[in-house]
């Protein structure tokens, strides 16, 4: 369970906040658990003759209707799918690259109002001589 819930944990931060995020780590937090109840009692050497075949068959299971539902079953509704991907994948990459280019320019503006180091030096070094007396500045 830790491992299907750390699995769900980086599924769901990875498409940061993308609309099929917490769906796609349900879905592998799912997966996940169900590899572990099937293959836990082979691991601890319990009934290795029933658990080996038992976890090939239900991997072949899954692999078996997916083939088949998106080959067969699946292709028109797959298909609409396939089609609205593109464009909702382009949004949201448009809204990350929004979300990153406000943040460098929050850096920017943080960075121009900080003195430069060399200048801040000047101005303590004139400040301990008493050559001017506007107050020091503060970095932060």
């Amino acid at each position: 369970m830790a491992i299907a819930r750390a699995v769900r944990d980086i599924v769901e931060g990875a498409p940061g906040r993308a609309s099929y995020g917490k769906a796609l780590a349900t879905a592998a937090w799912a997966f996940v658990v169900g590899l572990g109840v099937i293959a836990a009692p082979g691991q601890a050497g319990i009934a290795t003759a029933i658990t080996g075949p038992v976890l090939t068959a239900v991997l072949a299971m899954i692999a078996g209707v997916v083939i088949v539902g998106v080959g067969v079953g699946l292709v028109t509704p797959v298909r609409g799918r396939w089609e609205r991907w593109p464009s909702a994948a382009e949004q949201e990459t448009g809204r990350a690259k929004d979300q990153i280019s406000a943040y460098q320019r929050g850096r920017e503006d943080a960075r121009s109002r900080m003195p430069a180091a060399q200048e801040r030096a000047t101005r303590r070094e004139r400040d301990e001589r008493g050559g001017s007396h506007e107050p020091p500045v503060d970095p932060m």
